[in-house]
């Protein structure tokens, strides 16, 4: 429990001191996402957050952590007998990182230009 709080809080210096002051939903977008994968809930109540930062900022991908969310929250008592929040919050977490991924090598295509 201690580490997740050190990464929240890791995370949370880094959109601090590298955040983008005309974007601030970003910032607040990638620390609740991050929030989300890490402690994982199983309640979609928490989602509607995300969705909101999501439809500012454009990033697609984070609202796979919105649909981890509900499925655990839909399995109800299966997720005792399956690894199913590993699977559904570790699913969300590569496309999350996917995306990212994608986004700054597009980004560096265009500076090239």
């Amino acid at each position: 429990m201690a580490a997740l709080l050190w990464l929240v809080g890791a995370g949370a210096l880094h959109v601090w001191l590298r955040g983008d002051p005309d974007r601030p939903w970003r910032g607040a977008l990638v620390l609740t996402g991050a929030a989300l994968l890490l402690f994982s809930p199983a309640y979609p109540w928490y989602s509607p957050l995300v969705v909101a930062f999501v439809a500012l900022d454009g990033r697609a991908e984070w609202l796979t952590v919105t649909v981890a969310g509900t499925v655990l929250y839909l399995a109800g008592g299966l997720s005792q007998h399956f690894p199913l929040p590993a699977c559904a919050y570790g699913t969300a977490a590569t496309a999350v990182g996917i995306g990212a991924c994608l986004r700054a090598r597009a980004g560096r295509r265009r500076r090239w230009r």
